[in-house]
């Protein structure tokens, strides 16, 4: 080995593994190397950007009579990995693209933006998308215009209740069981967007961080009386006021996130009359954890006032503040 000696990867690779990794050319099972030939299968269809290096000491080998090294011969080591050397390389898998978004019961406006995401995006064939539905008395409608497309690239939960935004909270981690998902897209309904969009966005993918478009920055602690600052909506649209490189309070709709935010129990357990302020509830269970709120310049196609636009405190929020004590960094 010319690193670290790798052991551990996730378990959902096996199913690129061959009995061909495990094998002598005369197609015996391997006795020496025998790890050999799927660790290296792994750190090639996982690719560079997928492998990380463990620094401490995690295990150490025991040596004792029957140690492979001690009853296998030089010469028989020798020329099984050779073999295992010469065995056909692996292209870097392509991952699945993972994109969520809560749809309210506007029809027509549906069909425009799942059409954009399955058949206009560049990663068109790298996208599952996911909906949360939170109108279930359109739910024939959705199911009639999804049934369209093969099962595979999309599905929908109808929610009982508008849990608003907060419903892809738990489609996330609801998939997560399902596929391996390192990041989450979250976009919202009535945004339109560029071809690219999706390619770009993925591009901006951060672990232990909320990447996002749209947020606020504060001129003093998140209490009762929360001051806003710069950038304005407008401003955040257009892509001005570069130097803003991260928020206090940043809006999912149009953000990737590091999956794992959405396994913290504190990010599932919102109460019902708070659901609506989840970019509130997100940001601060984010910011808790030691984790980033950055912004992304990758932003939707979408229409905007000259005017600046003011955040006002909506019902509910002052509770909420009270209930998180949240202060911003």
């Amino acid at each position: 080995w010319r690193d670290g000696h790798p052991r551990s990867f996730k378990a959902f690779l096996l199913k690129y593994l061959s009995e061909e990794d495990f094998k002598q050319e005369d197609g015996n099972w391997l006795t020496k190397g025998t790890d050999r030939g799927y660790i290296l299968r792994l750190l090639e269809i996982s690719g560079q950007g997928k492998i990380s290096y463990v620094k401490n000491p995690i295990y150490f080998y025991r040596k004792y009579p029957n140690n492979d090294w001690s009853v296998v011969s030089k010469e028989a080591k020798a020329a099984q990995l050779d073999h295992i050397r010469l065995l056909p390389s692996s292209v870097p898998l392509e991952e699945e693209v993972h994109v969520f978004v809560a749809i309210h019961g506007n029809m027509n406006r549906l069909q425009l933006f799942v059409d954009s995401i399955l058949e206009g995006q560049t990663f068109k064939y790298r996208i599952k998308l996911h909906l949360w539905n939170n109108s279930n008395i359109y739910q024939k409608q959705i199911d009639d215009l999804i049934s369209i497309y093969s099962k595979n690239r999309i599905d929908v939960i109808h929610s009982d209740f508008n849990m608003y935004t907060f419903g892809c909270f738990i489609h996330i981690k609801k998939m997560m069981d399902i596929y391996p998902m390192d990041y989450s897209i979250i976009l919202r309904e009535d945004q339109v967007f560029t071809n690219d969009y999706i390619e770009k966005l993925w591009g901006e993918r951060t672990s232990q961080a909320f990447v996002a478009w749209q947020g606020k920055k504060m001129k003093s602690s998140f209490n009762k009386n929360p001051s806003y600052s710069m950038p304005s909506d407008a401003e955040l649209a257009r892509g001005q006021k570069t130097e803003v490189k991260t928020f206090d309070i940043a809006d999912p709709g149009g953000a990737i996130v590091d999956s794992n935010a959405f396994l913290m129990q504190a990010t599932q357990t919102i109460p019902q009359k708070y659901m609506k302020h989840q970019d509130i509830w997100l940001s601060h269970v984010i910011d808790a954890s030691g984790w980033e709120i950055k912004r992304t310049l990758v932003r939707p196609i979408i229409s905007f006032s000259d005017e600046h636009v003011e955040i006002r405190i909506q019902p509910g929020l002052e509770e909420l503040i009270d209930h998180l004590q949240f202060n911003s960094k």
